[in-house]
C-alpha cells in the first residue's frame, strides 16, 4: 500500500470514527479493512480531540459566529433588484449615482479607470512624460 493511499485511508476510517458513532460495533471490523491497528486510531482520536482546544488558543471567538449566515442572507437580500451599479457621483455631496448594467459604462468605465490608476500607482509610477499623475 502506498503511503498517499494509506493516509487516505486513514483518513476515512477517522472520519467514519468520529462521525458515525452508530457505527461502534462495526470499528473493529473496519480497522480490519482499513489495515490500521486500534491504537493508531485511538491516538490519533486524542490528538483530534486536543486540536480544538490547541486552535481555541490561538484563535479569538470573535472570529466565529452563529449570526455570519444571516447577515450575509440580509446583505444579499438587501441588494436591489434589478442589479444597479455605481457610475459617477452627484456634484453636490458626492453620492454615487446608481444604474442598471445595461449600459456599458456601470461597469466597464469604472473597472477601466480603477485599473489605470492601480497600474499607475503599483507598476508605472507617474512620471510628468507619461502624465498618469493627472488624474490624481
Amino acid at each position: 500500500m502506498t503511503h498517499a493511499k494509506g493516509v487516505f485511508r486513514r483518513y476515512v476510517l477517522l472520519t467514519l470514527f468520529f462521525c458515525c458513532t452508530l457505527l461502534q460495533p462495526a470499528i473493529p471490523k473496519l480497522l480490519r479493512l482499513f489495515e490500521v491497528s486500534y491504537p493508531k486510531i485511538h491516538t490519533l482520536a486524542v490528538l483530534v480531540s486536543l486540536l480544538p482546544m490547541v486552535l481555541g488558543a490561538m484563535i479569538t471567538p470573535e472570529l466565529f459566529s452563529p449570526l455570519i449566515p444571516q447577515k450575509i442572507l440580509a446583505t444579499f437580500e438587501s441588494l436591489p433588484n434589478p442589479a444597479m451599479y455605481p457610475q459617477y457621483t452627484d456634484r453636490t455631496v458626492g453620492d454615487l449615482q446608481f444604474f442598471v448594467p445595461d449600459l456599458w459604462t456601470p461597469g466597464f468605465f469604472p473597472a477601466t479607470g480603477y485599473a489605470l490608476n492601480t497600474r499607475t500607482k503599483k507598476l508605472c509610477g507617474a512620471t510628468p512624460q507619461n502624465k498618469l499623475g493627472v488624474a490624481d
